[in-house]
């Protein structure tokens, strides 16, 4: 509960210095990442319902308390903010989405333990039926659902599961991992 100064050395960009409230260390993907607010700068005026999250491997080993300001506790409820992604980066600009995506048959009994996300459904029969015929080639697939915001990590966890997963609705993101997908294949084919 002190203000800290860091150095962090965001990707692609030369190392600058953060004084920060800090709030908390969060895992994902096997890398931490301190949640904090930044105190005012000229990038980051200060705003007690942003959340910087910063890579602890990006970040100087060494700090130093700033005592001259007094530290601000969190104002935003980091628990809640975080049911509604896959990783840590929220975009404030992202509607809530309802997402639907098809499962193989090789691969879902390992999606029902190894959740997408932590609002993950098996849809019901009914359900199951109406994807079933409005998709025919994934007849054999098992439909789900989850509840979140569209980030790069969802994007990434969807593509890990190539074609054994099948991102279906809404269609504006469906299109945006075909096209991630078809760029990486090209650049395998052109090899």
């Amino acid at each position: 509960r002190k203000v800290i100064k860091v150095t962090y050395t965001p990707f692609n960009q030369s190392a600058r210095d953060f004084i920060i409230h800090p709030y908390q260390l969060k895992q994902f993907n096997d890398r931490w990442f301190l949640l904090c607010c930044p105190v005012a700068t000229n990038d980051y005026p200060f705003n007690p319902d942003f959340i910087l999250t910063l890579a602890l491997d990006r970040m100087s080993e060494r700090f130093e308390y700033v005592e001259s300001i007094d530290y601000f506790e969190c104002a935003v409820d980091l628990k809640a903010r975080y049911d509604e992604i896959v990783g840590v980066t929220l975009y404030r600009d992202k509607d809530l989405e309802d997402i639907y995506f098809a499962v193989s048959p090789e691969s879902v009994e390992y999606i029902r333990t190894k959740w997408m996300h932590s609002t993950q459904i098996e849809l019901d029969d009914e359900s199951q039926s109406y994807f079933r015929e409005k998709y025919p080639t994934l007849k054999e697939f098992t439909f789900f659902s989850i509840e979140c915001r569209e980030n790069a990590e969802l994007y990434s966890k969807f593509a890990s599961y190539t074609g054994s997963v099948v991102l279906l609705e809404p269609v504006f993101m469906r299109e945006k991992l075909a096209s991630k997908i078809e760029n990486g294949f090209m650049n395998y084919k052109q090899l």
